[in-house]
């Protein structure tokens, strides 16, 4: 009953998403819904562009500072563009041109400028929430950095143009007719003209186009994405589940887990009480399976044996176990056998409260020879009724406490010798290692697990527990799992 090793790996994965899908369902949903709500709220954004072309220029034969020239890293002047594009400067006057309320800040938030890769371009582009808006912003930009550098330079040409125009009229500029590239005249020509046409080292090449489409937010990015975490957040939830939540999920993990059959699949009953349940409360279909139970212990034994010993324990108390012992008895004894329900759980009895009845010799009383078993049976309905109990007296020592090798042995004797069938309601044999004498001592352990509520945990210590003691349960009985619907 120990984990085989051999069986774990991918399946394991397999089982914790099983479990959990409706944790991965229910990210998924959420993150989409979270998009879904965004897209609805969130603005459009259009963007637009237009792009400043770059030139530089080779020497004009005057010293002229502000346009960019030739030189041997041309994107790093590229680069230099791009940075004053962006600029406080640039912002403060698209800012009075278009006389916005916007703060500078602002306003360099929505435009960035970017190099054209392989290329003198640099594409400035704006992000605004109307299409004209944004392509009046990149248009502004492109504008007034142009008209920025042509003002600086004019700025700076006016005293060097001054100088030149004081030397040609004071007749020092070289003799009449003069006109050589370095001569003063020729000099403040060419100096003149650079003031009349601006920068020629950068120009608007071309201007933005008012987009049709919006850039953000994108639907099917925005969705996509969502399932995506949905699905990443869920798987994650799932395996978190399976670490942190020890319950039992599937029977899928007991076989992957334990090489032992699944004899019976009860399924849960709506209408649960906090006692055990009688056969007359349960469904066709949890009668099916008790039946099956019974049809399936007489097979591995023959139905020829008597005294046959049965033990019904489970891992986790409130797993189902009592529920189990008495159906299980009630089935066999319906069978025309004679059958002994002994509770053996005295820790936590609760085949009495069950059934409505007391007793004033119990269990310790037989276990201690006190009394004899035969006059500590309580028959079940009429007194000559197949089915006895043998119950725990509240006012007695708890039998566990007094339980030895010797007092089993001699117990289960003269059950043996009063009935067919013996089915022991035992306590979690991990949680109660005194009645492990009981376990030894029977022909058959059955181990009750209830999905969703047995811990994994309890399981693997009593499978070690059992393996320790050299016990080979014969199987599960599974409360909740996958079982057929009633034929009838």
């Amino acid at each position: 009953m120990v984990p085989d090793a051999e069986t774990q790996g991918i399946k394991r994965y397999l089982e914790a998403l099983r479990a959990g899908r409706w944790i991965v369902l229910g990210a998924v949903v959420a993150c989409v819904a979270v998009a879904a709500v965004y897209l609805a709220q969130t603005a459009k954004v259009y963007e637009a562009s237009a792009d400043v072309l770059i030139t530089p220029q080779s020497a004009v034969g005057v010293p002229v500072s502000g346009i960019i020239t030739q030189s041997n890293d041309p994107t790093r002047d590229i680069e230099t563009v791009a940075r004053l594009i962006e600029s406080p400067t640039v912002a403060q006057r698209v800012k009075r041109d278009l006389g916005l309320k916007d703060g500078t800040q602002g306003l360099l938030g929505k435009v960035t400028a970017t190099p054209l890769a392989q290329s003198n371009i640099v594409t400035v582009a704006a992000r605004d929430d109307s299409p004209r808006a944004s392509a009046r912003l990149a248009d502004a930009f492109a504008e007034q950095f142009v008209a920025l550098r042509t003002a600086r330079l004019r700025a700076s040409l006016q005293p060097q143009i001054t100088q030149l125009r004081q030397q040609v009229q004071s007749g020092g500029g070289g003799a009449a007719g003069s006109n050589t590239a370095d001569s003063p005249q020729q000099q403040l020509q060419t100096l003149e003209t650079l003031s009349r046409t601006g920068d020629p080292s950068v120009s608007l090449e071309s201007r933005a186009e008012i987009p049709t489409g919006a850039v953000a937010p994108r639907p099917l990015f925005t969705l996509g994405s969502a399932l995506v975490a949905g699905l990443v957040l869920g798987i994650l939830g799932a395996f978190a589940l399976q670490l942190l939540d020890p319950r039992l999920r599937s029977e899928e993990d007991l076989r992957s887990r334990f090489r032992l059959p699944i004899l019976a699949r009860v399924p849960l009953e709506r209408r649960r009480k906090n006692r055990p349940l009688l056969p007359s409360e349960l469904s066709l279909g949890a009668l099916d399976s008790y039946q099956a139970l019974r049809a399936g212990l007489d097979g591995s034994r023959g139905e020829g044996v008597s005294g046959r010993m049965v033990l019904v324990t489970g891992p986790t108390p409130g797993d189902g176990k009592t529920t189990a012992a008495i159906n299980l008895a009630s089935t066999i004894a319906a069978a025309g056998k004679r059958v002994i329900l002994i509770e053996a759980d005295s820790r936590r009895p609760s085949v009495g409260r069950a059934l409505d009845m007391t007793t004033d010799i119990g269990l310790a009383s037989v276990i201690t020879g006190r009394n004899y078993l035969v006059d500590a049976l309580k028959p079940v309905g009429e007194d000559d009724a197949r089915l006895r109990v043998l119950l725990t007296n509240p006012d007695e020592v708890p039998a566990a406490d007094v339980l030895s090798h010797l007092s089993v042995d001699t117990l289960l004797l003269q059950a043996q010798r009063l009935a067919d069938w013996i089915i022991i309601d035992s306590p979690p044999l991990n949680h109660v290692a005194e009645t492990m004498a009981i376990a030894r001592a029977v022909d058959d352990v059955l181990v009750v697990v209830r999905m969703g509520r047995t811990n994994s945990r309890d399981l693997t210590e009593l499978g070690e527990m059992l393996q320790q003691q050299d016990i080979v349960p014969e199987g599960f009985v599974v409360l909740g799992g996958h079982a057929r619907q009633a034929y009838y």
